[in-house]
This record gives C-alpha cells, sequence and structure tokens, in this order.
C-alpha cells in the first residue's frame, strides 16, 4: 500500500480506489464508510466552516479558552488505535489505511478546527487513555495532525481523565478551569467536573464544526457572567463599620467606661457584677441614726 498516492482525488477515483483497496486485503466493503466522502467545494461544507471561523473572530480574546483539549478514538478518528496495525498510510482526506488495507477515516472538520484554534491563540492537547502511545502519534502524523500539537501537551495513558487533564494543563501553564475537553464518552463529564474543565460531549461521534461552535459560544457565554461579577465586586466599595453612626456617641462612651471594657474581656464578671447590683437594689436603703448609749 505504500503506493497510495497522497492527492486528492475526486470522489469517482477515491470510490474506486477504495474498492480496489478493500479487494486486495480481504477487507469487507462494511469496514469502508464511504458516508465520509464530502466532495471538495460543497456549499454545506463551506458554509459550515464560515459560520465557525466568524464565531472564533467575534469572541473576546478574555472570552476565548485558554486550551481545548481532545480525546482521540472516535474523537479525532473513527476507530481505536490500538486495533491498527502499524504502518498506516494516509488516503486523502478521507482517513488511513494500516497495513492490513484497513481504511478508517477521519473526522472530516478536525483539520480546519485546528486551524481556527490556533489562529486565535488558543493552545491545543490530546488526553487519551489509549495504552499505545505510538500508535496514536502514528494516526496522528497519517492525518496530518500532529504539528497541531506540542509533545508535552499529548497525555495517551490508561486511567480517567482525571489525570489527563490536570499533566496537560500543567504541561501548558493553564488552570483546568481554563480548558474544555472534547470527547465521545459521556462519564468523562465527571473528571472535568472534579477538575473544573469543561465538558463537550460528542453525542453523534467525531468532532465538527457543530461541536465547536456549541462548545465556544457556552464556554464565552459562562466566561462573560464570571467576568462581569468579578468587576461588579471590584467597583463595589465594601466598608465595615461595626458602630453604626447614630449610636457612635453611645458606644464611645461604654467603650471609655472600664466595667464596660472588663465585661467585653471577661463576661463572667459583667454577669456577675450586674446580678450584684441588682440584688442591692433589692435592699431598703435604711437613713443612718446615731447609736443609742447605754447610759441614756
Amino acid at each position: 500500500q505504500s503506493h497510495l498516492p497522497d492527492s486528492r482525488p475526486d470522489s469517482g477515483k477515491v470510490a474506486l480506489l477504495l474498492m480496489a483497496l478493500a479487494a486486495s486485503s480481504g477487507v469487507s466493503c462494511a469496514d469502508i464508510e464511504e458516508r465520509s466522502v464530502r466532495p471538495e467545494g460543497k456549499e454545506t461544507g463551506a458554509r459550515e466552516l464560515s459560520g465557525f471561523q466568524s464565531l472564533i473572530e467575534c469572541i473576546p480574546k478574555p472570552n476565548l479558552p485558554e486550551i481545548v483539549i481532545f480525546d482521540l478514538d472516535y474523537t479525532l478518528w473513527a476507530c481505536n488505535a490500538e486495533d491498527m496495525i502499524l504502518p498506516v498510510v494516509r488516503i486523502s482526506n478521507l482517513g488511513f489505511a494500516d497495513a492490513t488495507g484497513r481504511q478508517v477515516r477521519g473526522a472530516l472538520d478536525a483539520l480546519e478546527i485546528l486551524k481556527g484554534l490556533k489562529k486565535a491563540g488558543v493552545a491545543l492537547g490530546i488526553a487519551s487513555a489509549g495504552s499505545r502511545r505510538g500508535h496514536s502519534l502514528a494516526l496522528l502524523r497519517a492525518l496530518g495532525l500532529d504539528g497541531f500539537f506540542k509533545p508535552h501537551c499529548i497525555c495517551v495513558f490508561p486511567g480517567a481523565k482525571d489525570e489527563h487533564i490536570k499533566r496537560v494543563c500543567k504541561a501548558a501553564r493553564v488552570e483546568p478551569d481554563k480548558a474544555i475537553l472534547v470527547d465521545d464518552m459521556p462519564y468523562n463529564r465527571h473528571a472535568c467536573k472534579r477538575t473544573g474543565a469543561m465538558f463537550q460531549f460528542l453525542k453523534r461521534k467525531l468532532v465538527s464544526f457543530t461541536d465547536m461552535e456549541k462548545a465556544l459560544a457556552t464556554y464565552s457565554a459562562q466566561a462573560t457572567q464570571r467576568n462581569s461579577f468579578k468587576n461588579w465586586f471590584k467597583s463595589v466599595p465594601i466598608n465595615y463599620n461595626p458602630n453604626p453612626p447614630d449610636s457612635k456617641d453611645s458606644s464611645t462612651s461604654q467603650l471609655s467606661n472600664p466595667t464596660t471594657i472588663n465585661s467585653i474581656r471577661n463576661p463572667s464578671v459583667s454577669t456577675s457584677s450586674s446580678q450584684a447590683s441588682s440584688l442591692e437594689s433589692l435592699i431598703p436603703v435604711t437613713p443612718n441614726t446615731p447609736a443609742v448609749s447605754s447610759a441614756s
């Protein structure tokens, strides 16, 4: 399969190429997903790309995420990387084929999505729970997507996505709450909740312009709310005054009284002294009479 062209043939040649590939390798036609074919210049694709680019351009820089982290399997391509037999060969813009002739499509919108995010200054990362990092990197190269990701921002190892998100964000020097995870597994939303990242679920598998537009619009709306609250909080002066203005004089006189200060420092003394004063008020006060001598 090393002689397969890397050019962009028309849809008729692509169909013949895939049929020949399937016949020579014994792969059933069911494995070849021709629904991934999108003829170049199709109006719908151009309109979707234009809408995605316009959305990125109209979102203010502070309201954009600092990093977007992508899953690999069934997010950037329609297979498990571990199932592919190396080496893999790219087949135009449809995807790639492995050493057995198995052809797998990639996400058709992935290339333009990565271009748009990179142009907007958004960092890119990968978080995959696969066990074969070499296979994942080979598939990225076959699709021409490897140049968008820095090596230290590619995390491929088994485990929960919490650790993937933390490692990628740490490598990119970004806080997790400034990140978006794009993934096809719904339970990974829990990892995002635990780390603070935003989750974009791919209901139909394979990332598309629609998915990214939804993710960016949601993140931008949340960022606007956060920023407006911060600005309001900073603009409102907070002056703590425990003594109201009308009781300033009385409170000052109370605090200048040693008995009041004593009672504040030692409440028990204040209580006992007040009880004693109340008891004294109950005792009748008699005038002092001179003592009568026994002699008189």
